[in-house]
């Protein structure tokens, strides 16, 4: 039977066996969902390291929920609740885009060349400190111990500071450019 979908390019579901070869499952120690589920397993089941020690496995911990699973859940919830707590955008990016917001009202100080400059500036500064990953992949130094933050706050800036550096870039007069920033 084909299923439609990805799973039609294999012709059969991931969890039939694959053909005898180099990339059969047997080869590869199995499939993936049987090594989650394995992992899983080893993870919440099974008696504590005390009774272990003890030798009361079985006794005193039958129907309770192993004491790992909890220590896991609690850090889960810990770890969430830090996230949610640092959910603030970085202040180094509000202070870049609150400069790129300026731009149009600095019209008739300095030249518009100088004026374009200084928003390409803040364009690509802003984007290396939005994009963390990216300023580490293209060498930009001093963010290379950041992840991106893609918490409700920061894509609401990132959305208005597209309308932001559109503001800016009209507040250029072109025609007064020099002949090489144009």
């Amino acid at each position: 039977m084909r299923v439609p979908g990805i799973f039609a390019l294999w012709g059969v579901l991931p969890s039939e066996a694959s053909p005898p070869g180099p990339l059969s499952t047997s080869w590869r120690g199995g499939t993936y969902p049987n090594r989650l589920a394995e992992i899983r397993h080893r993870l919440i089941s099974g008696p504590s390291l005390s009774t272990q020690w003890r030798g009361t496995e079985g006794e005193a911990s039958e129907g309770r929920t192993p004491q790992r699973a909890k220590t896991y859940v609690a850090l889960l919830v810990l770890a969430l609740l830090a996230a949610a707590a640092s959910a603030a955008v970085p202040p180094d990016l509000a202070e870049s885009a609150r400069q790129i917001q300026q731009i149009p009202a600095t019209r008739g100080q300095g030249s518009e060349s100088e004026r374009l400059q200084r928003f390409f500036d803040l364009f690509w500064r802003t984007r290396m400190l939005g994009g963390p990953e990216l300023a580490t992949y293209v060498g930009y130094p001093g963010l290379d111990d950041r992840l991106g933050d893609l918490s409700p706050e920061t894509i609401e800036l990132g959305k208005r500071l597209s309308r932001d550096e559109r503001a800016a870039l009209a507040s250029i007069d072109r025609g007064r450019l020099t002949p090489r920033s144009r």
